[in-house]
């Protein structure tokens, strides 16, 4: 059993006022069509209503891979976890057979990798609450550079997901700690790339601009995953830390953007 880390820290831990919280969260979202998304992973206070508008927008699906940075730099550099994951809204089970199914030399199974990363997390209690009866799969990607090596194993991992009826799910935040117009601006560099369904050109761009987009690599595997399945993308809602702490001096931005059928 792989048990919360953050609870109480990102999101309430009382399954009580945390569905409380969700509630006034998704209040006035509604579904529309998505496949997958690209969602944030701050604390809900921060990034809550961008998460719950990238969650919202999503089809039901029998399971759900979720994608997520391994901030913290330790395990297997793409590392699943196949034990039950609890937060304070309960269990929620892995779909071990399609982890079977994954036969990528470059992905194994790795607790280590999982244990104290928030990322895939605090995405679980979204599902929750808008979704019953789901399994996920948690895929943990370790990004210590713009390699073409992790750009290939990124790309080669969202095509074979093709394969698979599942939804997708890339955790990441955008510009970290920049003045609020610096962020914008960078933001709408990497979010070109991203609506263009470009891995390759959405690195590229991350790594002579220097934004600190911190789930690069599972937002590449979902565009390698949407442009083989011939899906758009578009903007369903951004944010920035500024607006709720009042400091615009230095910000964190947070992207929901959807993948749909065109």
């Amino acid at each position: 059993m792989r048990k919360a880390c953050v609870s109480g820290l990102f999101y309430p831990a009382d399954g009580f006022q945390l569905k409380r919280m969700l509630e006034g969260l998704f209040s006035g979202i509604k579904q529309n069509g998505c496949l997958a998304v690209i969602c944030p992973h701050a604390g809900y206070v921060y990034s809550g209503k961008t998460a719950a508008f990238a969650i919202g927008s999503l089809e039901k699906q029998k399971t759900w891979v979720i994608l997520g940075p391994n901030h913290h730099g330790l395990g297997h550099s793409f590392a699943l976890s196949l034990e039950e994951w609890e937060t304070p809204l309960g269990r929620v089970t892995i779909d071990r057979e399609l982890a079977k199914k994954l036969q990528l030399d470059f992905l194994a199974e790795d607790k280590l990798a999982h244990l104290q990363e928030h990322s895939i997390e605090v995405i679980l209690p979204f599902l929750q609450y808008r979704f019953s009866g789901f399994k996920f799969l948690p895929i943990s990607i370790l990004n210590v550079d713009y390699s073409e090596e992790l750009l290939e194993k990124c790309i080669k991992l969202g095509e074979f997901l093709t394969r698979f009826e599942v939804g997708l799910i890339a955790s990441s935040d955008f510009s970290h700690y920049l003045p609020a117009e610096e962020a914008e601006k960078a933001d709408k560099m990497a979010v070109k790339a991203i609506l263009e369904l470009d891995p390759k050109k959405f690195f590229r761009v991350l790594e002579e601009n220097q934004i600190s987009v911190c789930g690069y690599g599972p937002i590449a595997c979902l565009l390698a995953w949407a442009k083989k399945l011939g899906l758009k993308a578009e903007v369903l809602h951004h944010s920035n830390s500024g607006e709720v702490t009042g400091d615009f001096g230095s910000v964190v931005t947070y992207w929901a953007i959807g993948f749909k059928k065109t």
